[in-house]
């Protein structure tokens, strides 16, 4: 494939075409990894895309989460209501992957050829609320049903109160995730020497297996994990003067630390107390989280960290994107290729660093049907054939 303009260094998945179908953040999240390495990703979308349609919206009145999720693609905007199936097929021919929100299926009852969904070569990844098999297979779902269903609600939030689910589309996110490291498995299978396959990933699956602990501390204990009456010092993040704080005091040298910090030397050396601190948080949390009160994150972190103890101040989003280790680390990116006519935006960077093949913000989101007409005529086809698709609405162009 051609490289982009500035671009020099061979990054990992540089040799892959990737044909993206998906209409599901978790699905377009697999994607987006896929293009980071390096793959060329085009986005084959109509002009009702669900992931243009998600609130909230940038001063261009483009979906935040989208633009995030389909950034470093290219677009290729088709209408599904006419017969377009020739041109999908023509993609996946030349394609390594397939990135779908549905089963494989689904593409052939829209009349593309079978021989091509289905060739060998081709890796078909369908990223779905609760996969291809199973009583649910087919059945809708989003974060909030993946968040209930997984059981994380029933121990998220206080005994009190609902459950609660996660913040934001965490559950797609980390759905993507599990279909990004299924396509590189799939890969290195067909390396080998192996044929294209079909990876199945259900978002519930991938939001389950991240609770796989409290599954079984609850199976082993023989009753279900219940929701704590009350956050502590020692469960979650409490109050001090200018926000909140975390503490893991998991090991007696942190604890020990800790509380000499925090100027109560009787808890400190106290080992029995320590090994006995979940059973008597009634009696020691209200000593430790008025000393906590009095301090402010800054202080804490910094007088902590000397001491090795594991703890961090809570963040708010405007904290966060000001982060000196994140900035250290040159977490936040802007798009080489910037799109945004009210200029380039960082985006959150890199999950994982790579040496020799580094990741890459290339290119903002695109504009619907941006590059219709150049993936047009790299898949081959003819100058005539191209201006018959866009005269007879098929394929769309950029408006902007």
């Amino acid at each position: 494939m051609t490289r982009e303009p500035g671009t020099t260094t061979r990054r990992a998945l540089d040799d892959l075409r990737v044909v993206d179908l998906s209409t599901s953040v978790a699905a377009a999240w697999c994607g987006r990894l896929l293009a980071d390495f390096g793959a060329d990703v085009v986005v084959v979308e109509g002009a009702d895309n669900p992931l243009r349609g998600l609130a909230p919206f940038d001063a261009e009145e483009r979906s935040i989460l989208g633009r995030y999720v389909q950034a470093n693609k290219r677009s290729l905007a088709i209408d599904w209501e006419q017969d377009v199936a020739a041109v999908v097929a023509r993609l996946l021919d030349r394609a390594d992957i397939v990135v779908l929100s549905a089963a494989p299926e689904r593409l052939v009852e829209h009349g593309v050829a079978r021989e091509s969904v289905e060739r060998e070569a081709l890796l078909r990844v369908a990223v779905t609320p609760h996969g291809l098999s199973g009583p649910l297979a087919g059945a809708p779902g989003n974060d909030l049903t993946h968040w209930a269903r997984s059981g994380w609600a029933s121990i998220n939030g206080l005994a009190d109160a609902p459950p609660l689910q996660g913040a934001g589309p965490i559950a797609s996110i980390m759905a993507g995730v599990a279909a990004y490291g299924a396509v590189l498995a799939a890969l290195h299978q067909r390396e080998r020497g192996g044929t294209g396959d079909t990876v199945d990933v259900a978002e519930l699956d991938a939001v389950a297996v991240t609770n796989g602990a409290s599954m079984l501390r609850s199976l082993l204990a023989g009753t279900p994990q219940a929701r704590p009456a009350r956050v502590t010092f020692q469960t979650g993040p409490v109050p001090v003067a200018d926000g909140h704080f975390a503490l893991t005091l998991s090991r007696a040298h942190f604890w020990r630390d800790a509380m000499n910090e925090l100027g109560l030397p009787d808890l400190a050396d106290d080992e029995e107390l320590f090994r006995n601190r979940r059973e008597s948080a009634a009696e020691i949390a209200p000593l430790v989280e008025a000393k906590l009160s009095e301090r402010t994150r800054a202080d804490l972190f910094e007088r902590l960290g000397d001491l090795r103890v594991v703890a961090g101040p809570v963040l708010d989003m405007g904290e966060l994107a000001k982060n000196e280790h994140l900035r250290g680390r040159d977490f936040f990116q802007t798009p080489d290729l910037a799109t945004s006519a009210g200029g380039a935006t960082e985006f959150p960077g890199a999950p994982f660093k790579m040496g020799a093949t580094p990741w890459q913000l290339r290119r903002d989101a695109p504009a619907l049907g941006e590059h219709s007409l150049e993936v047009l005529a790299e898949a081959g086809f003819e100058a005539d054939a191209i201006d018959g698709l866009v005269q007879r609405g098929a394929v769309l162009e950029a408006t902007s």
